[in-house]
């Protein structure tokens, strides 16, 4: 029977791992659109506006070149503490924790999620705070930190339910069935597998 279960949560984690990965393509980021806002950060005067855009460039970058994406949240935290704009300065941690996870160091993306989800926190953005959990739940998972990762996903799935967030939702469930399945729990493995699913 366990055997049958294992077939069966890799069957529904494959196909959700395409689904998610086919809508995610890091690959479908297009140069021209890059080019054109280093063109506009360029000339912009210092602005929460530019601090914004600088974090773009941080997102844009941060499946392809992990340095190039903490490089421009660097520049975005820099500029947004000057200005003490307070939600570009959590974006600018959260999308260093981006970086720092996906480039493998879990230390400094588990210190920049908490600081970006204690500010969002503070001024109230449900989007970062969310965010923030999600990338939480990860770190701690990849880290063999299960009862953290679960904790913070479930924080996140609730507050995406309260959005009605159905992909947010699915990229959630997907790896709480994940992080249960890594840890033999396989009934709630197949439960979080097949909620993610229904999501997709």
């Amino acid at each position: 029977m366990i055997n049958i279960m294992r077939k069966y949560i890799t069957f529904i984690s494959v196909l959700i791992f395409l689904f998610v990965n086919h809508l995610a393509d890091p690959s479908a980021l297009i140069a021209d659109e890059v080019d054109s806002l280093l063109q506009v950060v360029d000339r912009q005067e210092n602005s929460a506006e530019k601090v914004d855009n600088l974090n773009k460039l941080a997102y844009d970058f941060r499946s392809i070149n992990t340095d190039t994406a903490i490089y421009f949240a660097d520049q975005a935290l820099t500029l947004a503490r000057a200005l003490e704009y307070k939600k570009g300065i959590a974006n600018a941690n959260y999308m260093k924790c981006i970086a720092y996870r996906r480039s493998g160091d879990y230390n400094s993306a588990r210190e920049t999620a908490e600081a970006a989800l204690s500010l969002a926190r503070e001024i109230g953005d449900s989007v970062i705070i969310t965010k923030s959990l999600y990338n939480l739940g990860m770190i701690y998972s990849t880290k063999g930190e299960s009862g953290l990762a679960i904790a913070n996903y479930r924080e996140a799935l609730e507050a995406y339910r309260q959005e009605k967030k159905k992909f947010q939702m699915m990229a959630v469930c997907n790896a709480m069935g994940q992080l249960f399945n890594t840890i033999a729990l396989y009934d709630s493995a197949a439960i979080y597998l097949n909620l993610a699913l229904e999501l997709s």
